[in-house]
C-alpha cells in the first residue's frame, strides 16, 4: 500500500531572505521621517542681512546685500532694528613706533572715510606730536568720527597717563574695552544712523564698554 507523503516545501519568495535581518536595517528610520518626528528646539530671534529678494531693496556695496523693506521689518517684542548703510566708509589704522605717526598725520586730511578706528598703544596713548594732534583735531572738526581703541588684546583705553591728554582732548571717542570687531560694527552703525560723538558714547555706556 503506498505511503502518504507531505508536499515538498515551497521555494523561498523573492521578498524573503535566509539571512537574519540586521538590527540597523530592521530599526532604520528615514532621515526625513526622523526630522519630522523629532521635537524642534526653540528658535532664537535673529536679525539677518540676506541675499537680494523681491521683498527687499537691492543696494550697492558689501557684495550687493539686500536690506529688507519696512514691510518685512515689522517685528514684535519691541525689537528695534537699525540698518547699516552699505556706503558707510570705515577706516582702520594701527599705530606703531616711528614713521607710522607721521604717515597718519599727513594722510588724515585726504582720508575719504566717514569714521576712523585708531588702534593706539596700551591704555589708548599716542605720541604728543603737535602735527599729529593737529591732524586729528582737523579730522574730527569736519564732523568725522575717530574711535580710539587699544591694540593690546583685551586692552582698554583709559585716561591713565598724562601723555595722552592732548590726544584725548582733540575730539576723539574713547572706545574703552572695544575690540576691533565691535568697533567696526559700532562705527558702521554710527555712520549709517548719522550719530555724533555723544551718541556713540551713549551706546558705549549702554554696552558697558566704558
Amino acid at each position: 500500500m503506498p505511503r502518504a507523503t507531505s508536499p515538498p516545501p515551497s521555494p523561498p519568495s523573492a521578498s524573503s531572505s535566509n539571512k537574519p535581518s540586521s538590527p540597523l536595517t530592521a530599526n532604520f528610520i528615514p532621515p526625513s521621517a526622523a526630522a519630522k518626528s523629532a521635537p524642534k528646539p526653540p528658535q532664537a530671534s535673529t536679525i539677518r542681512i540676506s541675499a537680494p529678494s523681491p521683498n527687499g531693496t537691492k543696494t550697492q556695496g558689501w557684495h550687493n546685500i539686500c536690506v529688507p523693506s519696512q514691510d518685512t521689518a515689522d517685528v514684535s517684542d519691541d525689537l528695534k532694528i537699525r540698518y547699516p548703510d552699505p556706503q558707510a566708509k570705515i577706516a582702520v589704522r594701527t599705530l606703531i613706533p616711528g614713521f607710522a605717526v607721521q604717515e597718519l598725520a599727513d594722510g588724515l586730511a585726504q582720508l575719504p572715510a566717514h569714521a576712523l578706528i585708531l588702534q593706539s598703544y596700551g591704555h589708548g596713548n599716542t605720541p604728543a606730536d603737535e602735527g599729529f594732534i593737529r591732524a586729528v583735531r582737523d579730522f574730527t572738526q569736519q564732523g568725522k568720527l575717530l574711535l580710539n581703541i587699544s591694540q593690546v588684546r583685551q586692552g582698554r583705553t583709559a585716561a591713565v597717563y598724562a601723555q595722552g591728554n592732548a590726544f584725548r582732548n582733540s575730539g576723539i571717542i574713547n572706545g574703552g574695552k572695544c575690540n576691533l570687531e565691535t568697533a567696526t560694527a559700532l562705527m558702521t552703525l554710527a555712520v549709517s544712523q548719522g550719530w555724533g560723538v555723544e551718541d556713540v558714547h551713549k551706546e558705549l555706556v549702554r554696552l558697558k564698554l566704558v
